[in-house]
């Protein structure tokens, strides 16, 4: 699950240009306003200056409510055009922290009754934190190095049981283990993450406010020192057969606690 995208700056270009076609429809101009639009309906205000939609075309998005609120569906499809170089289609949002800070990352997921599980159950991301080039000491995407994301939330059908894996670990991550997940229904799912590039970093993963996580892993969770980037939606094996469909909404990031400045 290797793959390379730009800053955030050229993330939401890339996703503007797939807006283009509704913008006659819509009655806006200004492409950054239109891609706000549909952010809106699943990310909190304050993290908007953070937010993109990474998808290859208009087909790959929709936007609903229900009487709870906004929300956003997301779609992948086997054939669909590629973005990025992956069948993907996600909201990334690239919130600032330190190495040694503890943040949270929280929203609400649904996955539809007819969602098609992949019998082969291969590789199928619904949330991903992904390193990047640290742009503080200048450095770009040229020549930098494919990783895996060192925290993952990935889903499969093992015994006939929807389940989310808990995939943790830099520079290696593996399965810490499975979480059952419904269909049809809402599912709070909130994930804090103590970011380090040391032994000392951690995540928990949470379940509909519980007061204990359901997993927990311990150890390195950077490959650089750079704040990691999330991405939130589908991202799947090219080979995946089926037309899924995700829905999001009230996506949350706050930090927790800061790590004290010059700490590392």
């Amino acid at each position: 699950m290797r793959f390379k995208t730009g800053g955030v700056g050229r993330r939401i270009v890339a996703a503007l240009s797939v807006l283009l076609p509704l913008l006659s429809a819509c009655g806006q101009t200004n492409l950054r306003e239109l891609e706000m639009s549909y952010l809106r309906a699943a990310v909190s205000e304050d993290l908007l200056p953070y937010a993109s939609i990474e998808i290859p075309a208009i087909e790959n998005i929709t936007r609903t409510s229900d009487a709870q609120g906004p929300y956003l569906g997301l779609r992948t499809f086997r054939g669909q055009a590629k973005k990025n170089g992956g069948v993907r289609a996600e909201i990334s949002i690239d919130y600032p922290y330190r190495d040694g800070d503890t943040v949270r990352y929280s929203w609400r997921m649904k996955l539809p009754g007819d969602f098609p599980s992949d019998a082969a159950n291969r590789w199928w991301l619904v949330a991903q934190w992904h390193d990047q080039p640290d742009r503080t000491h200048g450095q770009t995407w040229d020549g930098y190095p494919g990783h895996s994301p060192p925290v993952a939330l990935g889903y499969g059908r093992p015994d006939g049981q929807d389940q989310l894996a808990f995939v943790y670990g830099a520079p290696s991550p593996g399965t810490v283990g499975l979480m059952p997940i419904g269909r049809g229904e809402w599912v709070d799912v909130a994930v804090e993450i103590t970011w380090s590039t040391g032994a000392d970093g951690r995540a928990r993963v949470y379940f509909n406010d519980a007061s204990k996580p359901t997993r927990e892993a311990h150890g390195r969770n950077m490959y650089n020192p750079f704040q990691h980037y999330m991405k939130l939606g589908m991202y799947r094996h090219p080979d995946i057969p089926g037309d899924a469909w995700i829905y999001i909404r009230d996506i949350r990031i706050r930090t927790l606690v800061a790590a004290p400045p010059n700490a590392r």
